[in-house]
């Protein structure tokens, strides 16, 4: 790119707007004002809508959306508005209805995701099996959910976890 050049709007997919935004500063430098990026993705998913809002981007559009919505998302990107799809609205929306997992009970449910006993979780996080079962209850009561399989499934649903929902296997506790 030419020093010279300016840009107002980045349309990007997620990992390029993420690259994108951690060199920016080298880029630009610390005067030049930085240019407002929009994800463009397959995935309405509430994990990546939240991703690309946390790392700076201003809009989300669905690869399905029409030249007509792009344009009006560009154009009220470029007067500093935020815009998302109505897909990522809706997901943005339903996510504040939900009880947020803490950090911890995050981490632990990407252990049980990825198929760890409780036993197993307590020795990678040096933790007590009792706090490992202690934030496993509030997993299951903030996801509503009633065993670790049903959790996984939410969680994937609600797009907090990668893979697709409907494949998490149960494993010994």
């Amino acid at each position: 790119m030419h020093p010279d050049a300016h840009i107002d709007v980045l349309v990007a997919d997620l990992p390029r707007v993420l690259d994108w935004k951690s060199r920016q500063p080298a880029i630009w430098g610390r005067t030049a004002q930085p240019a407002r990026a929009i994800v463009l993705s397959a995935s309405d998913r509430e994990f990546h809508v939240r991703q690309a809002l946390e790392a700076g981007a201003y809009g989300y559009l669905l690869l399905e959306s029409t030249i007509e919505t792009l344009t009006e998302c560009i154009l009220s990107v470029a007067r500093g508005q935020r815009f998302l799809c109505d897909s990522a609205s809706r997901r943005i929306a339903d996510s504040l209805t939900h009880k947020q997992l803490t950090e911890r009970e995050f981490e632990i449910l990407q252990l049980i995701a990825r198929g760890d006993c409780n036993k197993r979780i307590a020795q990678k996080l040096d933790i007590t099996l009792g706090t490992v079962k202690s934030h496993i209850r509030g997993i299951h009561q903030k996801l509503e959910a009633s065993s670790r399989t049903q959790a996984v499934n939410i969680a994937r649903t609600r797009g907090l976890l990668e893979g697709p929902p409907g494949d998490a296997r149960l494993y010994a506790s």
